[in-house]
């Protein structure tokens, strides 16, 4: 069996890599991009806009309330979004997810909401399947709403979308010359 040179010139390790660097390859020539690799990106991905990436860029004081721990918690909870269905989680879930306490990711929520970018529903759980009343007892598995902070970015994403104009405009000027 011959090996297949990935690249930087080092062997794929087995035979699947090197179907997965065809496949990169041949993504690539349907003017596709493909940065993980097919196997990762098929059906398992989410998009995240460039102006979350680049918010410092859009609007630095949006980005100056919201550290990077809190962002990461934004984009874990999008990752969550279903449908049309209440983002519920877990803190410990979500402090799993993000490698941090539970402490920490309870305290990056409300730090949010506080910011009033997030919105949390404490989720109550029913002693009696009955009772038309929820519990009085809380449940750690709250609901997340990250509409504010989507709403919030749009005054970064109107920025965005002014600067690659005026970039485009440059570029089609010096190209009339």
């Amino acid at each position: 069996m011959k090996r297949r040179r990935a690249a930087g010139g080092v062997p794929a390790a087995s035979e699947a890599e090197a179907s997965d660097l065809d496949d990169a390859d041949s993504a690539s020539d349907a003017g596709t991009t493909v940065i993980w690799g097919d196997a990762m990106e098929a059906d398992d991905f989410i998009k995240v806009p460039r102006t979350v990436l680049y918010l410092a860029r859009y609007d630095s004081e949006l980005r100056k309330k919201i550290g990077h721990g809190p962002m990461l918690l934004l984009l874990v909870l999008a990752a969550r979004k279903f449908r049309n269905r209440d983002t519920a989680a877990f803190w410990e879930a979500l402090a799993l997810d993000l490698g941090v306490s539970i402490d920490t990711v309870r305290r990056w929520g409300y730090a949010l909401k506080k910011e009033k970018l997030l919105d949390i529903q404490n989720r109550r759980l029913r002693r009696d399947p009955d009772a038309r009343e929820p519990s009085v007892y809380r449940n750690d598995r709250n609901i997340y709403d990250i509409a504010p902070f989507v709403k919030a970015l749009s005054g970064a994403s109107a920025a965005r979308e002014a600067e690659r104009k005026e970039r485009r405009a440059k570029r089609a000027g010096e190209a009339k010359r």
